[in-house]
C-alpha cells in the first residue's frame, strides 16, 4: 500500500512526532466554527509544514481570502487551486501538471469515489482548466497571517471582504480568463 489515513488530532500528532510526512491534508472545516482558526492560523500550517519530508506537500481547503494570505505566507512555494478552493504548500517547488491530474480524474475508480462525496458535480476535469495562482518565496502577501491568538476568520467572517472571491477568475473584455485579484 502507498498510502495510510490516519485520523485523530492533527496538532497533538505533529507535536509529538518527528515523522516526516509525504503528503498532509487538512480536512475541510468551517471557519466560522468555534476553535476552527487554530487549523487555519500560521502557527498550526507551519507545524505542518516542518514535519513535510523533502518534496513533500501539504493541502488545505481555502475557504477565506485570509485563509489562503496565512498560507502563502508559512510556505516558501504555494498554489491555489480555483474553482476549487484548494491551497498546496511546499518547501520546494511544486511541480504540477493539470493534463495528468485531468487524466487521473477521468479514471472509473477515481471517478466513483470523487461521485460518492459529490453527487451533484461532474467537471472534475475542468477543475485544471485555468492555471492555479503561484506564491514564490520573496513574493509580498497581502494580509497579515491567521493566528492561534488571533483567529479572526473565526470571528469577523461576516465582513464582505472575507471570502475566497478575491481569487475567483473573471473573464475580461476579450473574453479570455485571467486571475482576478482587485
Amino acid at each position: 500500500q502507498r498510502w495510510q489515513m490516519e485520523y485523530g488530532d492533527g496538532r497533538r500528532t505533529l507535536a509529538k512526532e518527528e515523522t516526516r510526512y509525504d503528503i498532509i491534508e487538512a480536512d475541510a472545516i468551517l471557519p466560522q466554527g468555534s476553535h476552527s482558526g487554530l487549523l487555519y492560523s500560521a502557527e498550526f500550517i507551519d507545524q505542518a509544514r516542518r514535519r513535510l519530508a523533502p518534496g513533500g506537500l501539504y493541502i488545505q481547503w481555502a475557504p477565506t481570502q485570509r485563509a489562503v494570505e496565512t498560507f502563502a505566507s508559512v510556505f516558501p512555494h504555494a498554489l491555489l487551486l480555483m474553482p476549487a478552493g484548494v491551497m498546496i504548500g511546499s518547501n520546494e517547488p511544486i511541480p504540477y501538471d493539470p493534463a495528468r491530474l485531468a487524466a487521473e480524474f477521468t479514471k472509473p475508480a477515481h471517478l466513483a469515489h470523487l461521485r460518492a462525496g459529490n453527487t451533484q458535480f461532474s467537471d472534475w476535469v475542468g477543475l485544471f482548466a485555468d492555471a492555479p495562482l503561484r506564491w514564490l518565496p520573496g513574493q509580498q502577501r497581502q494580509e497579515p497571517p491567521l493566528t492561534d491568538v488571533f483567529p479572526r476568520d473565526e470571528f469577523y467572517l461576516n465582513n464582505p471582504g472575507a471570502g475566497t472571491d478575491h481569487y475567483v477568475r473573471s473573464r475580461n473584455s476579450t473574453g479570455q480568463r485571467r486571475a482576478g485579484l482587485e
